[in-house]
Formats: C-alpha cells, structure tokens, sequence
C-alpha cells in the first residue's frame, strides 16, 4: 500500500512539475498583488491639493520613485512596523516610503525597497507624523508642488516634501527648481481608515 501511495504521490508530482512552464531570460519578473485597502489622503486649505493620495511617480507595481499626491493613489493595507510606511501586498519586495536628505527645511520623499526610514509616527485613523530626529523636530506638515515638466496624463501628479520648518531656507539650501513653486500647497496627511 505505501509503495503504491508513493507511486501515485510521484506520478502526480511529476505532471505538476512537467505541466509548469519554465521561466526563461524574457519572461517578466512577478509582479506583487495589492490587497485593496485605503489610501493616504492629503488634507490640506489648498482646494487643488485637498483629498489627493499618495502614491508612486514609478510605474505600479515600481518600488523605487517619488512619493506624489493624484486622484488614484495607493489603496493597500498599510505596514507601519518598525516605524515605517509601506505598502503591504507584495510577498518579497513592498514600497517604503523614505525621507531623502537636503540643505533646506524641504526634505524630498521616495519609495524604496527596503525601509530605510523608521521615525514615522503612522496609523489608521490619524495624520502621518516624522518623529523628531538630530536635524529637525517632530513634524505633520508636508509641502506639495506641480513639477514644470508636463505630465503626459491629464492627472499630473504633485511631487511631495517633508517640510521641517516653516520659516525660508537658510543661504545653504536648494531651491525648488524642478517645480512650479507658485502651485506650491502644505498639506497633512491622513491614514484613511479601512471600510469593511
């Protein structure tokens, strides 16, 4: 009986291994699937920036590029572990979203594959906060601006900002060159919560 088990156990093992197809040089690599969820949404007193969400410049499923606010942003169930922001629904590499570094009091967010920031304060049902760190405080307030180049679809996307302080950038910092710094808006952002 257990010879026969093993015989039947190995012909079916056998099919299924012959019947997969075989990846080869061109075939692309497997894409994560997105567990629908809710998405991060700007609040802000700019009527143009209010209620987009955050997403990707990147291609989806990309997990490298800008973070920037459209009409259709991520809907994923959000990882906030270890202090990180990503994006929950890809089995061996999730988006993260990280704070890049600059001169000024605008501090440019991208995505990233591994959780390279771990200072965010984030949860369903609040604001997305950056813990203080040695070079600025705790701060909610993010600056969003349209970039000078046209978007090629009718959503043009807003590149996003950390903005840690308020007052103008010292003689030292960069300014906003790659944006139109006249649509410029500060704007929170808010952890919508899942509907079930």
């Amino acid at each position: 009986m257990k010879t026969l088990t093993r015989g039947i156990l190995a012909g079916v093992l056998a099919s299924v291994i012959t019947a997969a197809p075989a990846l080869t040089a061109v075939d692309p690599p497997p894409t994560c699937a997105m567990i629908y969820g809710a998405p991060i949404m700007a609040l802000s007193e700019s009527a143009a920036v209010n209620y987009l969400q955050l997403t990707n410049s990147g291609e989806y499923p990309a997990i490298y590029g800008a973070a920037t606010l459209t009409d259709s942003g991520y809907h994923p169930h959000w990882d906030f572990t270890g202090g990180g922001i990503g994006v929950s629904g890809c089995v061996a590499t999730s988006p993260w979203l990280a704070i890049g570094s600059s001169n000024g009091p605008r501090k440019p967010l991208y995505w990233t594959p591994t959780r390279v920031t771990t200072s965010w304060d984030a949860a369903y049902f609040q604001n997305v906060t950056a813990k203080a760190t040695s070079s600025y405080s705790s701060t909610s307030t993010f600056l969003a601006c349209q970039p000078k180049k046209p978007a090629t679809s009718s959503s043009k996307p807003w590149k996003l900002y950390l903005l840690t302080d308020d007052t103008p950038g010292p003689s030292g910092a960069v300014p906003l060159y790659d944006v139109e710094v006249e649509t410029c808006a500060k704007t929170q952002l808010y952890v919508v919560p899942i509907r079930g």
